[in-house]
């Protein structure tokens, strides 16, 4: 069996009348450094969090209004794929390829979340 790669090319934060919150990434090695109480970690829960963790992460004053996280992942083979995962998640569904979900990080699928996967 073939396993797929990838690497994470954009965090967003996106809510209703809010300009969206980007965070791009690069191939390879990235560093987020900053000030305390800037957002790294709040930038890692909700990485965590879109790639299936079950603790939705604390949102600090800044974030409010913002609803849903987005990650942008590519493959190796150059496919681009959204992941979305709101903030307020109580679906007991998984929705999404399964197949592809599977190959990239098969560990994070629960049942009682709901994430919604993309090709563009």
């Amino acid at each position: 069996m073939m396993k797929s790669k990838f690497f994470l090319k954009r965090l967003v934060l996106g809510g209703n009348n809010k300009k969206n919150a980007i965070l791009n990434f690069e191939e390879g090695l990235n560093v987020i450094a900053g000030a305390s109480d800037t957002g790294k970690s709040f930038a890692f829960d909700c990485i965590n969090y879109g790639f299936g963790s079950s603790n939705v992460p604390a949102l600090p004053p800044e974030a409010k209004g913002y609803n849903s996280v987005y990650l942008e992942i590519e493959t190796l083979n150059n496919d681009v794929f959204t992941i979305r995962r709101d903030f307020n998640d109580k679906n007991k569904n998984f929705v999404g390829d399964g197949v592809i979900f599977d190959s990239l990080y098969p560990e994070n699928i629960r049942i009682g979340i709901h994430i919604t996967i993309t090709k563009r």
